[in-house]
């Protein structure tokens, strides 16, 4: 029966030595892992790639350091093969970074475009009930754009353009929708004081003998 010895690793015979046995398993198991698995494997790699150049200095070498005297002989001041295994392994590691790096991208791009699409669908009005609170009209200026819509006071907002109460973030993102869209016809929709939901066209304007682009005090419920 063959022995096996520190040699075998240079050519592949056995497992690497110097990489942690859990993480070489998790990174032969990288197309299964979820995006939060990738990042802590990330860490895992980085964390295990500091101790290998620790490792690598405490020889007094590097990556790119001579192993052999002028005179062709293996150097006698370190350990010749420990170097090489531990110059092969940071090689290694370096590439399966690489690859966790490409998955994790791979992954994130896939999730940012179902949630852009999740996010279109969630802005057509066609597709979504609105039905949150999460401004109430607390006034309504005679003449303005406001009353020109219908707005009423004591309607509550449940839309409002692309707000809604997951994203109104206090009302703020509304004023800046609102700036964002001068003489723009915005579609609002809200909760008459009958429980009923109207669907209401705003368009906001200083084209007004008012102050503003509204000409109505919403505060946020």
């Amino acid at each position: 029966m063959q022995v096996e010895n520190r040699f075998d690793v240079l050519s592949g015979g056995v497992d690497d030595p110097n990489i942690n046995a859990h993480v070489a398993k998790k990174i032969s198991r990288l197309s299964e892992l979820s995006t939060a698995e990738i990042f802590d494997l990330k860490t895992e790699i980085e964390s295990e790639l500091d101790n290998l150049f620790e490792r690598l200095t405490a020889q007094g070498v590097d990556l790119e350091s001579s192993l052999i005297t002028p005179e062709g002989f293996p150097r006698s001041d370190i350990d010749v093969l420990q170097v090489r295994l531990l110059r092969r392994s940071i090689n290694m590691l370096r590439n399966d970074l690489r690859a966790v790096i490409d998955r994790a991208q791979e992954l994130m791009a896939s999730h940012f475009q179902k949630l852009d699409a999740k996010t279109r669908r969630v802005d057509d009005g066609s597709a979504v009930n609105y039905r949150i609170p999460f401004a109430l009209v607390t006034e309504v200026v005679p003449g303005s754009p406001a009353e020109k819509a219908g707005l009423l006071h004591h309607d509550k907002l449940v839309r409002f353009g692309n707000i809604h109460a997951g994203n109104n973030q206090s009302l703020s993102a509304l004023g800046q929708v609102v700036k964002n869209s001068e003489d723009k016809a915005l579609a609002v929709r809200v909760l008459r004081a009958d429980n009923r939901f109207r669907n209401l066209t705003l368009t906001p304007s200083k084209h007004w003998a008012g102050n503003g682009l509204l000409g109505c005090r919403l505060v946020h419920v």
